[in-house]
């Protein structure tokens, strides 16, 4: 089983080498290093050891991941882990079903009352005045996912796709965007099964996704809209009924906007970027270690006062796992350069050496706003029309 991906390195493990040997023989470390980091570029940062999960995130089992959307906990690891995810299982909780079924209701009450609303019972766009009526406005919902799929280039990646869904059903189920739970459970079943909407990465507009998003629509409706499901892509009708889902769903009124409005397909991509450039920033501080230790480096530059006055945590954090992973090293002490023919003591190394804890840390810290960024995104993103409706009693 795979361990849980981390961003903290794995210890370097050394055995002790007697001070006895040759020159040639203590050399060999040397090699060993290098063999090291073969291995670590070909297992990637996902070697590291495993850490519990943070909160908020859903019960793992290998490779399967297990969530329970509530608007409110979704973490970002838990956005990696259904990016890395051979599977994953996800359903609404229940406080968040009846908090959307009761915002709902108060908004179906407003309009009986007489409001208009945009994407409900009005238009959009140019044809924004006009008024729909109750067969229309059905209808509507499917021609505002038909009129903006126009989306063009190579789809998403499938993980990105499904982390899309994931990230939609979770800002769904706050409720402020008064759709019904059943669209949620819609968008759940569909991450479950494994299906996942072919999306043209090209075709965003202004500060929203509504292309690639409608292309999502009209496959969570089974319209004809291309659809993956186990290495099969077809039209989303024959796709879902061959996962064993049903073929169509049907919107209601004020339902197409909502899942077209927002910036989704910008935040999924960004948590995939975000995700990768942690595993490198951790790969790269144990290439960092092993480079050291290869070239004998002088590790006072890694000294905890150092970097304590700076006032940084996170490079104070990266000078620490870099003490870690080189404690123990035969050779970067004046010993074991001597054994290696330097007879004369270190000063220091060159800048990019001693510098690279604060780059290092300054990685970590634009990587952790972006954690903070895309936690905050996930859980709230507001409806495209403000209803100033309640939720009805209960």
């Amino acid at each position: 089983m795979p361990p849980v991906p981390t961003d903290t390195p794995a210890r370097i493990r050394r055995s002790p080498v007697p001070a006895a040997r040759t020159a040639r023989a203590a050399r060999k470390p040397l090699s060993l290093v290098a063999s090291a980091a073969l291995v670590m570029l070909f297992l990637g940062p996902d070697a590291a050891a495993g850490g519990p999960p943070g909160p908020g995130a859903g019960a793992r089992t290998g490779a399967h991941l297990q969530l329970v959307l509530d608007g409110e906990s979704l973490t970002a690891q838990d956005m990696f882990d259904v990016l890395d995810a051979t599977s994953v299982a996800v359903k609404l909780s229940d406080r968040s079903r009846t908090r959307m079924r009761q915002i709902r209701d108060g908004a179906l009450d407003e309009l009986a009352k007489g409001a208009r609303v945009y994407g409900w019972n009005q238009a959009l766009g140019p044809l924004k005045d006009k008024q729909l009526d109750d067969e229309q406005q059905k209808e509507f919902q499917k021609r505002i996912l038909r009129s903006h799929a126009a989306g063009v280039g190579q789809p998403l990646p499938e993980r990105v796709a499904r982390l899309v869904m994931v990230l939609r059903a979770n800002q769904m189920a706050r409720g402020a965007m008064a759709v019904r739970p059943e669209l949620v459970d819609r968008m759940n079943e569909l991450v479950t099964a494994g299906v996942t909407p072919v999306v043209p990465h090209i075709g965003s507009l202004g500060s929203g996704d509504l292309q690639p998003m409608a292309a999502v629509g009209m496959v969570l409706t089974g319209d004809q809209a291309p659809a993956r499901y186990r290495g099969e892509q077809g039209p989303a009708s024959q796709i879902l009924a061959r996962a064993g889902l049903a073929p169509s769903f049907e919107l209601q009124q004020g339902e197409a906007l909502p899942i077209i409005s927002g910036s989704t397909v910008v935040l999924a991509s960004y948590a995939d970027a975000l995700h990768r450039a942690t595993k490198a920033a951790a790969l790269g501080e144990r290439i960092l270690a092993m480079f050291m230790d290869a070239t004998r480096a002088e590790i006072s530059s890694l000294d905890a006062r150092t970097h304590a006055e700076r006032r940084i945590p996170e490079e104070a954090e990266v000078a620490e796992r870099l003490r870690g992973l080189l404690r123990g090293s035969g050779w970067t002490t004046e010993q074991g350069r001597r054994r290696l023919g330097e007879d004369h003591p270190r000063i220091q190394d060159a800048v990019s050496l001693r510098a690279a804890p604060h780059i290092y840390g300054a990685l970590r810290r634009t990587l952790a706003e972006g954690r903070r960024n895309i936690e905050h995104e996930g859980q709230r993103l507001p409806p495209p029309t403000p209803l100033g409706v309640r939720p009805r009693p209960g």
